[in-house]
């Protein structure tokens, strides 16, 4: 069997999107292994990242590129191009390992740094670019209809405020998106949230199934309308505590 990068050292590099549910970096990283073991290469270290592939300012990838250019690795691998950049910012990556180390794929033996190879990735990026926007447009769709079918909050993080404090005017409570963090408003009155409790939900249910909110955002905001103990109180008394 011919082993054509025998005793050539190689990092490996695995990226998941945070839009990739149920995906580890795990089935990349062992495609990775299995493609050393089959091509003879030294698998020095595997790096990986667990966010957007349209930035490389990835804490993985930095160091993949740190060790290559500090050790002088002779291969850089990945399962595919789009695991690289979905940017089209392959010729940035390769300027950034330098000339001694090369790119490989476990998903191709084409060589990309070959005429077939570049016209290969610079096909496969514009359909992942168009893929890319498919999906964001499938997604937001998607939370735009069950925001307005379910009545609840989808997406990024939400500031939960409850309708006494807008009513009161309280200086920074609104009920609009903050943009500087991209962030929406759940507008309860109090004594549905309460009415929770009385139901036998716990908080973490309440914040996490119901009103699809991080846990700890429920808990600061019945302590700042110091309802938290009563909420705790009245959960206690409906299970018969």
């Amino acid at each position: 069997m011919s082993r054509p990068y025998e005793g050539m050292t190689a990092i490996g590099y695995c990226r998941v999107s945070t839009d990739d549910k149920g995906q580890t970096n795990e089935t990349q990283a062992h495609a990775i292994r299995q493609w050393a073991d089959r091509t003879g290469a030294v698998l020095v270290e595997i790096y990986s990242d667990e966010m957007t592939g349209t930035t490389l300012n990835r804490p993985g990838l930095m160091q993949a590129v740190g060790r290559i250019r500090c050790d002088g690795i002779s291969i850089l691998v990945a399962f595919d191009s789009s695991r690289l950049t979905r940017n089209e910012e392959l010729p940035r990556i390769r300027e950034m390992i330098g000339d001694r180390c090369t790119i490989r794929y476990t998903s191709s033996d084409i060589d990309p740094s070959s005429l077939g190879g570049r016209i290969t990735d610079a096909v496969k990026q514009i359909f992942d670019k168009e893929e890319n926007v498919i999906r964001s447009a499938k997604t937001s769709l998607g939370m735009a209809t069950r925001r307005d079918q379910m009545g609840i909050h989808v997406g990024r993080p939400a500031k939960l405020v409850f309708t006494e404090e807008l009513e009161s005017c309280k200086k920074g409570l609104k009920s609009t998106p903050d943009e500087s963090h991209k962030t929406q408003s759940l507008v309860y009155p109090i004594e549905t949230i309460l009415g929770f409790a009385d139901r036998g939900i716990s908080m973490n249910h309440l914040a996490v199934k119901i009103l699809d909110l991080n846990p700890m955002a429920l808990r600061r905001a019945l302590m700042r309308v110091g309802r938290l103990e009563e909420y705790k109180s009245r959960y206690e008394q409906s299970r018969g505590f």
